[in-house]
């Protein structure tokens, strides 16, 4: 399993831009997925520059809908428009297809 923090609030590695917000790459034998989606873009030019395809990602987790963990979804969903994400809108539970 590998796992990479690709935004949150501080640089982490060295060119990565920080922001108030998270966004994590997980990647397994058989799935490459987002958990929450940071605050705008650029959690995916952290990506780029940290080698992560993510026209390669299979789902995506949004922990709640804070700007701060959502905020990048209509830039995820431009560049992926074939992962389900997965969704917590209060009490229930929301899949996106």
């Amino acid at each position: 399993m590998r796992i990479l923090n690709l935004i949150e609030n501080t640089e982490g590695r060295v060119g990565c831009a920080f922001a108030h917000g998270l966004s994590f790459y997980v990647e397994t034998e058989k799935h490459k997925l987002l958990v929450d989606l940071g605050p705008s873009d650029q959690t995916f030019k952290n990506a780029e520059k940290l080698g992560i395809d993510l026209t390669q990602v299979d789902s995506v987790i949004l922990s709640h809908g804070h700007y701060d963990h959502s905020g990048g979804i209509m830039t995820f969903s431009n560049i992926n428009p074939t992962a389900v994400i997965y969704a917590g809108i209060g009490r229930r539970r929301l899949l996106c297809e």
